[in-house]
């Protein structure tokens, strides 16, 4: 069964730049187990004070999807579309749109097996430019209709699972953590503008200047036809939480997470990347430089209607941020 507030998270339209109704949820939920505030880009942090006066952990899950902007209306009340973050346009032909709550379909200007953005267009059903503008402006977010459906074995398929899953697997790590609060204060934030640039850790790093960070987002899956670990490494769906080693990651850091992963019997694969990414490329620079970390979860179908994931990955996930949030010790000294 799909946990509630996972369902929501995943239904809620926030492409990058317009994720607001994504931080109301998120804004919401927090406020009942931890301190809650925002920032000018619409980034979410939400606190844990810790009980030992140690440092600042700062848990990174950005909260924007990927998704497009209207450009145009013509004449005839067809929509052309600007994107916003990393997909294929062909990934969306054919396929159901809502622009700023508008339901549409988008069709290919051409025969183009593989259309670029400006051959795709939005049918709202609408005969002409005047009623399109009716409904809608020039800059509105669009998004793909993709809400999220239970597969067998415990799997989900949805749009947006890059990355609602992370900001759930950061929230439910925080409500245990405000239970039984960790030595150091943990921050979660919900960053955004990933999709892109980076916008909301960038900022969100300069602004906390946290001791430590851990960043949530997800990886490709290797257990589909065509994969091959010699190009990402083999982390199937359910082999838990994948933990990233490379230039972006702090050693000491990887070998915590990867000791209290085992220490605690959570599954875990090691992810090897010379760039992450994620939100970590800004934050591990951020400043003076922050220490970080990342745990991500496997997912099938990238940047699409339909990105598939396991529940029991997400499960490890939250086990493993809430052990490592819990190993954290006053006075701990990550210089290199």
């Amino acid at each position: 069964m799909i946990p509630s507030l996972l369902d929501e998270l995943l239904r809620a339209a926030g492409p990058a730049g317009f994720e607001g109704p994504v931080a109301e949820i998120i804004r919401r939920k927090a406020a009942t187990f931890a301190e809650v505030s925002d920032d000018v880009l619409g980034s979410t942090t939400a606190v844990v004070h810790g009980t030992a006066g140690g440092g600042l952990l700062a848990v990174f899950a950005h909260c924007d999807e990927i998704g497009a902007m209207v450009s145009h209306v013509d004449d005839d009340g067809f929509l052309s579309l600007h994107v916003l973050g990393n997909w294929e346009a062909a990934t969306l032909l054919d396929q159901r749109v809502e622009v700023k709550g508008v339901p549409g379909v988008v069709g290919n200007r051409g025969t183009k097996r593989k259309p670029a953005w400006a051959d795709l267009y939005v049918d709202i059903g609408v005969s002409n430019r005047d009623e399109a503008l009716q409904l809608l402006a020039l800059g509105d977010p669009v998004v793909v209709v993709g809400p999220p459906v239970e597969l067998a074995g415990g799997r989900l398929a949805s749009k947006a699972c890059d990355n609602r899953a992370s900001v759930y697997i950061a929230l439910e790590a925080l409500r245990a953590l405000a239970v039984d609060p960790p030595p150091w204060d943990v921050a979660v934030v919900a960053s955004v503008q990933e999709e892109g640039s980076y916008a909301g850790a960038a900022t969100s790093g300069f602004r906390l200047a946290p001791d430590a960070a851990l960043v949530l987002d997800v990886t490709w899956a290797t257990d589909v036809p065509g994969s091959s670990p010699n190009e990402h490494g083999h982390h199937p769906l359910g082999s838990g939480a994948a933990i990233l080693r490379g230039p972006a990651i702090h050693p000491a850091l990887f070998d915590r997470a990867v000791t209290q992963a085992t220490a605690a019997g959570i599954p875990y694969t090691i992810e090897v990347a010379q760039t992450s990414f994620t939100d970590a490329d800004s934050v591990y620079v951020a400043g003076a430089g922050v220490p970080c970390a990342v745990v991500s979860t496997p997912m099938r179908r990238y940047h699409s209607p339909a990105e598939t994931i396991q529940l029991s990955d997400l499960d490890a996930s939250i086990q493993l941020v809430e052990a490592f949030a819990r190993s954290l010790e006053p006075g701990l000294d990550l210089r290199r």
